[in-house]
């Protein structure tokens, strides 16, 4: 399973991908830090974070 974590690198995001990623494919998005930087302000962003991941079986 592929699981993309936007804010991995948070309090509760770590948590949550420490949990994920011994099992599953686990790709972390955030703002200053990440596999994929972006900005949850800027739909623009979304969209090329979301493309340059590919498919995913969730979003957290």
């Amino acid at each position: 399973m592929k699981i993309f974590i936007i804010g991995g690198h948070g309090t509760i995001g770590r948590k949550v991908a420490a949990h994920f990623q011994p099992h599953h494919e686990v790709v972390i998005g955030g703002r200053t830090q990440g596999d994929v930087l972006l900005d949850m302000t800027d739909s623009a962003s979304i969209e090329q974070a979301l493309a340059s991941v590919g498919p995913l079986d969730a979003i957290l």
